[in-house]
Formats: C-alpha cells, sequence, structure tokens
C-alpha cells in the first residue's frame, strides 16, 4: 500500500465526507437549474428522464475531472482546505484525475461507504480512486 511522504498529511474520512456534501449541494443546485433549462423536455412527474438524464450525469463526471485535474480540488475540498496530489506531492495530473473520477463507480457504492471503509483501512488514508490512480487527498 501507498503511504504519503513525510511532509503531506492525508486527509481523514470525516472532512472528506463534509467537502462531498458541499459538493453534493453544488451538484443537486446544478441539477434543478440543468433541470429548469430541460424543462420544455417530456419528464416524467417531475424528474429528468432519458437523454438529458444521461448528459447531467456526465456533467457531474466533468465536475469531479475538471475541478480536480486544473484546480486539484472540487468545489468542496477548496473550501475545506483540502487538494489532490499525486505520490510524491505533485500537483494532480489529467490521467489521475480521470481515473479517480472514474473509480467514483465503485468508491460511491453504498453512500461512498466502500471509499470510506477504503480510507479508514490505508496507511495513506487513500480511496480505492486514490489508490488506483496513485493519488492523495491532503489537508493543506
Amino acid at each position: 500500500m501507498n503511504t504519503l511522504p513525510d511532509k503531506l498529511q492525508g486527509a481523514g474520512v470525516g472532512i472528506r465526507g463534509l467537502a462531498m456534501i458541499i459538493d453534493t449541494v453544488a451538484i443537486v443546485t446544478g441539477y434543478f437549474i440543468y433541470m429548469g433549462l430541460f424543462s420544455l423536455v417530456a419528464t416524467q412527474r417531475g424528474r429528468m428522464t432519458g437523454i438529458p438524464v444521461g448528459i447531467f450525469l456526465v456533467l457531474v463526471a466533468l465536475y469531479f475531472f475538471f475541478f480536480e485535474w486544473k484546480f486539484g480540488a472540487t468545489i468542496g475540498k477548496r473550501m475545506l482546505g483540502l487538494s489532490v496530489v499525486m505520490e510524491d506531492g505533485a500537483p494532480v495530473t489529467r490521467n489521475a484525475a480521470a481515473i479517480r473520477t472514474l473509480m467514483r463507480v465503485i468508491d460511491g457504492q453504498l453512500i461512498y461507504l466502500v471509499a470510506a471503509i477504503a480510507v479508514l483501512a490505508s496507511p495513506g488514508r487513500q480511496r480505492l480512486g486514490d489508490m488506483v490512480a496513485k493519488t492523495f487527498v491532503i489537508s493543506k
């Protein structure tokens, strides 16, 4: 298993969970704005269906990918002083950000319980996406 260089401190489950809650609020807000834009598209009982849902899911994935790649943190992470870095402390790469984003499909199971267990069990406080992408979420 990976461990952080001595100068870096891995972020724990609590603060990462809080960052995810903030990100979820941002995403849900975006959902309502997006849903309003598609108000003329056929909906079922006020819920988006079909292609608009697929587009929205792609936009959610792009949210995590773009913010972590370009800025090293999503809105939630940035607000709480967290950052995503490579194993050596370098800024996260495009490929690593893409891997982290794709791995959310697994890490996000059972309301991110899979990720929480991995963070608690790993010496570097890494979720599965971090382990595969060779990244850490650190407290600045």
